[in-house]
């Protein structure tokens, strides 16, 4: 009975269930050494509690600490020691810190030792694949909710920036024609993975067996990109408003083994969501009786399955000297800087299309990326002919479904003309 009022008495003085716990368990030899204890002894749990919460929304991809960790391989200014950098010292004075070497050297161990550390004093720590980061600001940016997420981001007083950041970009940036691309970084080297004439080479070597990593990260966004595709086409709806395109990204990069792991991907354990004003978010959540019959178990079966398969089946990435071929689609780029800088011309035939596609979708009240995928209107404009072009075959053999093609080929092909 006096336990339960302790365990009471604790919930309303905001007093953790543990210190209850400790009360039975501690001692001392007066009042005040027993109260000392037991105060402490909360402390210490404490702090440990936020150590961990602090690790966990840091978003590190593995824990690695300085614990072992030796200095001898690592060149550093004159000005730091190895203490100094384990001091933190750099982030009380508000200074930046750069790592850079080759791949495999160990950057993303020490920055994430470094964050692991930073947590431990209570910093609060924000670990990103700059990719992924990207994609973030990206997609955030299109939801409307950039400002929300900007504010969450600058709650971190340390942001760690990992994984080929520059490459990644520019992989971004790289028309479709044919040429040969070595890269070592994986993020970038999926995103190489959507263009048609390049090929793209990866070094082999048994520092980290980063071309076999590869082959088996694309084995598993192949399996999950298969899948979203058949499912969309099944209940006619948007694929990324199934699994978002960065998901399936993260999730080869990951190649989560256990549920543990699976269940750290939250994006692919929550249901897509689009932030867009409130006439636009009722019309996607038309959709949610959909989203709901897609389970996390059933992605987390298509992993495991693509994990599963034997190397010989894994999708297989050139290396040497690539024959020219024609690509059998258009990827043109995103960033509307290129269009603007490069080709002025097509960025004007791809604004016509773009007001064609938005007044369709306010006449039948129907937000435009579901009416029609923006990329499959930039590839149709990525041509100096547009007139030359069959705007409802180009569409279909890019992969749109046929109401789609009925509702927009006709008004766009007029608009681009």
């Amino acid at each position: 009975m006096l336990d339960k009022e302790i365990f009471e008495c604790c919930r309303k003085l905001r007093l953790s269930r543990n210190l209850a716990e400790l009360a039975q368990t501690t001692e001392g030899s007066s009042h005040q050494e027993y109260l000392h204890q037991l105060l402490s002894d909360e402390l210490r749990y404490r702090e440990l509690t936020r150590t961990q919460k602090l690790v966990t929304s840091a978003g590190f991809y593995g824990i690695h600490t300085f614990e072992g960790y030796r200095f001898d391989e690592i060149t550093l200014p004159s000005d730091l020691t190895p203490e100094g950098l384990k001091s933190l010292a750099f982030i009380h004075e508000k200074k930046n810190l750069i790592l850079y070497g080759g791949t495999g050297t160990g950057k993303t161990m020490l920055s994430t030792a470094l964050g692991v550390a930073a947590c431990r004093q209570g910093i609060p720590v924000k670990f990103f694949r700059t990719a992924a980061l990207v994609n973030k600001l990206s997609e955030a940016k299109v939801a409307g909710t950039l400002t929300a997420f900007l504010k969450k981001l600058n709650k971190a007083e340390v942001i760690i920036l990992d994984s080929g950041s520059t490459a990644t970009a520019v992989a971004r940036c790289i028309p479709d024609q044919p040429m040969l691309i070595y890269t070592s970084g994986l993020s970038c080297a999926m995103e190489l993975a959507k263009l048609e004439k390049p090929h793209v080479s990866l070094p082999g070597g048994s520092l980290n067996n980063l071309h076999v990593l590869l082959r088996q990260a694309l084995a598993v966004a192949k399996a999950l990109w298969t899948k979203r595709d058949e499912l969309a086409r099944e209940y006619d709806i948007s694929p990324t408003l199934l699994l978002a395109d960065s998901t399936i990204i993260e999730v080869a990069e990951r190649k989560p083994h256990n549920a543990a792991q699976f269940r750290a991907v939250r994006s692919i354990n929550e249901r897509v969501r689009i932030q867009a004003g409130a006439e636009q978010e009722k019309m996607f959540e038309r959709y949610a009786p959909i989203q709901r019959k897609i389970k996390p178990s059933m992605w987390k079966r298509i992993i495991q399955q693509a994990l599963d398969l034997p190397e010989s089946e894994w999708p297989v990435i050139e290396s040497g000297n690539p024959q020219n071929q024609e690509a059998q689609s258009i990827s043109a780029p995103r960033a509307t800087r290129v269009w603007r800088e490069r080709y002025p011309e097509r960025l004007a035939t791809l604004d016509k299309a773009r007001k064609m596609v938005a007044q369709i979708a306010e006449d039948t009240r129907t937000p435009a990326d579901v009416i029609i995928k923006p990329q499959y209107l930039r590839n149709l404009c990525w041509t100096d002919e547009p007139q030359k072009r069959d705007v409802a075959q180009f569409l279909t053999e890019q992969g749109a479904r046929a109401w789609q093609v009925a509702l927009v080929a006709e008004s766009v092909s007029r608009a681009i003309m």
